[in-house]
């Protein structure tokens, strides 16, 4: 192998499967010059299989590493993966009129969804398609470690500072002058932050050593459940503190992780190959999901997404919150107390269990996040307007939630409501 940049030449072993991004004497980069996203997209495939594509974190930080200046490229990059790119997959291996319609689908989705033109929707289309059914690339290529500890990096995800609104007590809303969050999450007395630098901030009450969360340091991703909080590092594993009763914070040995989630008696966490995990009461066994890449812990249930927009729950049902096989199509979900939330691609909310009541209102559309909570539901709309039905309008003065501007992003607690927004 050669470095054009030093001209120092060497032999890689047999044994090295992996491609060798830098040289080992300059440390300049050995990747090749990619002008398009075409070209970008396919050079990712070609290198580290199909499958890095599947994910959209990896993806877009394998683009910036190959082609950082297609910055707009990024950006409709990101966009196609919100009208449901990965679904793309899902056609490969059918006929051509079925790859056919599915590329075409996710084009009017985009010029729909997104104002993008219908043929600069389609060429983005036809560019991510063309890089997925190269011949040199395997059908089922491993996402390597290296692309799945880029998944979760707070320097990836939009910034904001926080909002609060609900009930008061033990300080859980004092929040004001948190800046530089890239994730925010509500507990049941507490609230807590997250930093784009990878440090975590928390109000509220702090006791079982909750407080600890201070200390923690590159973390990707942080969940507040009940009365312990999990988070996820950098390097795939995951911390835990507070009130381990249960087992919930038994988390030790936890590997390749790309999202966490804690629910009331029990933690929850996906894995980068789509398996999950769980430790404590009422879901410990998730061995045998498949293909998840969304995960959401709840009181006494977690529900998981499936690549192909179904669901799949464990755990307790006595309110019918693990009703889902029927639901199709869904972007998001989320668990809450006795209920459970599921987003449509389409923007609509279905909901199952207690306190879904008034979901199925016409305001309940052109959503873009959904969060439940104690015995209340939340939703963001693609406008920026946030909403909320159940016990929280009698907890939260509502007013205030009409008040806030450029949210992007929300969480619910058990009494109390937060959110990020873009920073002026």
């Amino acid at each position: 192998m050669k470095c054009e940049a030093c001209g120092a030449e060497w032999t890689v072993p047999a044994s090295v499967i992996a491609p060798m991004e830098k040289c080992p004497f300059c440390g300049e980069s050995l990747l090749p010059s990619t002008r398009s996203l075409k070209a970008a997209l396919a050079a990712i495939a070609a290198s580290y299989g199909r499958d890095a594509l599947r994910h959209e974190k990896a993806a877009l930080s394998l683009l910036r590493e190959r082609a950082p200046q297609l910055k707009r490229e990024a950006l409709l990059l990101r966009l196609l993966y919100g009208a449901g790119g990965a679904t793309l997959f899902d056609a490969i291996a059918a006929p051509e009129d079925a790859q056919a319609a599915a590329l075409n689908n996710l084009a009017s989705r985009l010029a729909q969804d997104y104002w993008l033109t219908p043929n600069g929707a389609k060429r983005l289309c036809d560019d991510f398609w063309s890089a997925l059914t190269l011949t040199s690339v395997p059908e089922a290529a491993a996402l390597p470690a290296s692309v799945a500890s880029m998944l979760s990096l707070p320097e990836d995800r939009e910034v904001g500072a926080a909002l609060a609104c609900g009930r008061s007590s033990y300080g859980r809303l004092s929040v004001e002058g948190w800046k530089d969050l890239v994730e925010i999450s509500a507990g049941e007395e507490y609230t807590l932050g997250l930093r784009v630098d990878g440090t975590v901030v928390i109000c509220g009450n702090l006791s079982d050593g909750r407080g600890e969360v201070t200390k923690w340091r590159d973390i990707a991703a942080v969940s507040a459940g009940c009365q312990h909080i999990i988070g996820l590092k950098r390097d795939g594993t995951a911390v835990a503190c507070g009130d381990g009763s249960y087992g919930r914070c038994d988390v030790t040995g936890w590997r390749d992780l790309v999202a966490v989630s804690a629910g009331e008696y029990f933690a929850a966490g996906l894995r980068a190959d789509g398996t999950a995990i769980a430790s404590g009461a009422y879901v410990d066994n998730l061995s045998d999901w498949r293909d998840i890449v969304a995960i959401s812990a709840g009181s006494q249930h977690v529900v998981g997404l499936r690549r192909d927009g179904r669901v799949v729950t464990r755990g307790a049902n006595g309110y019918g919150q693990c009703e889902v096989r029927q639901w199709r199509d869904i972007a998001q979900v989320s668990a809450g107390k006795t209920f459970t939330l599921g987003l449509r691609r389409d923007g609509t909310v279905v909901g199952c269990g207690q306190e879904c009541a008034g979901l199925g209102a016409r305001d309940w559309c052109g959503m873009a996040a959904v969060a439940a909570g104690n015995d209340y539901a939340a939703g963001l709309r693609r406008d920026g307007e946030v909403l909320a039905c159940g016990s929280i309008s009698g907890i939260v003065a509502m007013a205030a939630i009409r008040d806030w501007r450029g949210v992007f992003a929300l969480s619910a607690g058990y009494n109390h409501l937060v959110a990020l927004k873009r920073e002026e």
